[in-house]
């Protein structure tokens, strides 16, 4: 971060309706959040949550540290080192369903996958039919955009053998290795796809929820913590639903952009695709609808579970036991 926690609370009342007043009537209890992969737009809710005001209004004091991979946020998690992080919905089930890591859901964010599958329109793959034969590049071996390709064939009944897969991690750049003809197509986030988009590349793409619906990004806290502070964590999902509301209500999105900027956010340097990708971000927040927000819907935990089990990245069972609404559903009231 660039500023202090003085200019924050400076920064906060000076933004208008996203911008709120510390809460006076207790002390700020202290708490840290980790993100999965640094400052992204993606963390909105988290990041507006933090410099407009929302978690202090709830009394808290958190402290949002830039992740380097989900492996290492749930392992701060679990060490006690991060009360809360984010992370997809993939790489939990199988953390916890395969490892029993004492991990669980404590709401869902993006009830749509962020990932999508991009090639260039010379050379389309615009279904998992067309991957046959073809390299397809994924953000890293094993985890879990690999694990969405896996489950996307396996639903075209397609052999997953007949698909090669390169590690090209998740940026605009990867593109380059398709016009190289060292890929056919690679898998992106929502953040790389506008990137592209930004820069007028012409593109041909469509979302890995078209053939396998998994919840895309979830809140998660150590099972001990949900035992032992469950206000806290009620806390934090209630100052993530307030910055939520606000940054819906902000239409033009320029008060939301003025907090981010609290952030070393490198998709800021161009506020037309900052403001494209936190636009593709909302409809992702709410594309289980307004009233499911933040919500486990149990429908898409199980199917997303089945769909995982059947290509052997998950062991089957009760999506259930992934995650808990308790928490939300008190956050939310």
């Amino acid at each position: 971060m660039r500023i202090a926690r003085r200019e924050l609370l400076a920064g906060a009342a000076a933004a208008g309706v996203l911008g709120l007043r510390r809460a006076a009537a207790e002390p700020l209890r202290p708490m840290t959040f980790v993100t999965p992969f640094g400052y992204l737009v993606a963390f909105a809710p988290d990041l507006v949550g933090k410099a407009g005001g929302y978690f202090e209004r709830e009394g808290l004091d958190v402290t949002i540290a830039g992740g380097r991979g989900s492996a290492q946020s749930v392992q701060q998690v679990l060490s006690g080192q991060a009360l809360m992080s984010r992370t997809g919905g993939a790489d939990i089930m199988k953390a916890i369903a395969n490892e029993d890591a004492p991990v669980i859901v404590v709401a869902t964010i993006n009830q749509g996958s962020p990932f999508f599958v991009i090639s260039k329109p010379t050379a389309p793959v615009r279904t998992p039919d067309d991957m046959k034969g073809k390299v397809i590049g994924v953000i890293s071996k094993g985890g879990g955009s690999e694990n969405l390709l896996d489950a996307m064939l396996a639903e075209r009944g397609i052999d997953p053998a007949s698909v090669k897969r390169e590690a090209v991690g998740d940026s605009p750049g990867a593109f380059g290795l398709i016009e190289a003809g060292r890929l056919n197509a690679f898998i992106g986030a929502i953040g790389t796809l506008i990137g592209l988009q930004g820069t007028n590349t012409p593109i041909e793409y469509f979302s890995t929820d078209d053939y396998a619906p998994v919840p895309g990004q979830v809140y998660i806290a150590a099972r001990e913590a949900v035992a032992k502070q469950p206000d806290m964590i009620v806390r934090y999902l209630r100052g993530v639903r307030a910055a939520v509301d606000a940054m819906l209500a902000d239409e033009a999105m320029d008060k939301t952009l003025e907090l981010l900027a609290n952030f070393e956010i490198a998709a800021l340097k161009d506020p037309a695709i900052a403001k494209a990708d936190l636009k593709a971000n909302k409809a992702l927040w709410l594309s289980a609808g307004r009233a499911q927000l933040l919500r486990n819907v149990p429908e898409r935990w199980q199917r997303g579970r089945d769909l995982l089990a059947k290509i052997g990245a998950v062991k089957p069972g009760p999506a259930g036991d992934l995650y808990t609404n308790d928490l939300v559903d008190q956050a939310l009231r």
